[in-house]
């Protein structure tokens, strides 16, 4: 009884990640990666993901760069990452940052 159970939750398992990953294997899966992380690296703009937690999930190398990151800020926080508090604020907040508006 506990093969037929345990055989029954792999072929489960195995649809779902067959689903998640859209019928890719590891090698394709790994290419992809590299792919995307080649980009995401060579982009001349800062790029941030923020997680709904309020810890930075990715900064890309030009973010690191232009808001001086620590190099342990993935993961972390976003306010305890060393930007300016008003920075970190919206960071946080999911607002589109308004430019040109100050003294309006």
């Amino acid at each position: 009884m506990a093969l037929v159970l345990a055989s029954g939750g792999a072929v489960l398992v195995s649809r779902r990640l067959l689903r998640q990953t859209r019928g890719l294997d590891p090698a394709e899966l790994a290419r992809l990666y590299e792919h995307h992380d080649a980009v995401l690296h060579a982009v001349r703009e800062g790029v941030l993901i923020i997680g709904g937690d309020g810890r930075l999930l990715l900064a890309n190398d030009e973010a690191r760069r232009l808001l001086c990151l620590p190099a342990d800020a993935e993961g972390r926080a976003v306010t305890d990452v060393g930007l300016a508090p008003a920075v970190a604020g919206l960071l946080i907040s999911g607002r589109a940052p308004r430019r040109g508006l100050q003294g309006r």
